[in-house]
């Protein structure tokens, strides 16, 4: 799969025109006071398995992918761009040049 699903959520942090200092702690939720923008879909993590994925946009607007963290019992599915009935929402896979360092599998019980 190339695409999120019609109901993923999207959101959207402008990093300020300074820039994020070296070493600077920044999140979503719990207390952070960046402010993110919804970019369309329902952002609801699930409780059972989900996916998240942090991405840049180039200056040709293309995705960067950044880092990746899935917690469910199959962990990254295999890529299949001929077969979108293997993702789910709770299968996905590790996106297409983001090494599996750059990523997390934590899971799920």
């Amino acid at each position: 799969g190339t695409q999120l699903k019609d109901q993923e959520g999207l959101r959207k942090y402008a990093v300020p025109s300074e820039g994020v200092a070296k070493g600077t702690v920044f999140g979503y939720g719990g207390g952070f006071t960046e402010s993110w923008e919804s970019m369309g879909g329902s952002f609801s993590l699930s409780v059972s398995s989900d996916a998240i994925f942090a991405y840049c946009l180039d200056a040709s607007s293309s995705i960067v992918h950044l880092s990746a963290l899935t917690y469910s019992n199959d962990g990254w599915v295999a890529p299949s761009p001929d077969d979108e009935s293997v993702f789910t929402t709770s299968k996905s896979s590790l996106p297409a040049g983001l090494c599996s360092n750059c990523s997390v599998d934590v899971g799920s019980s």
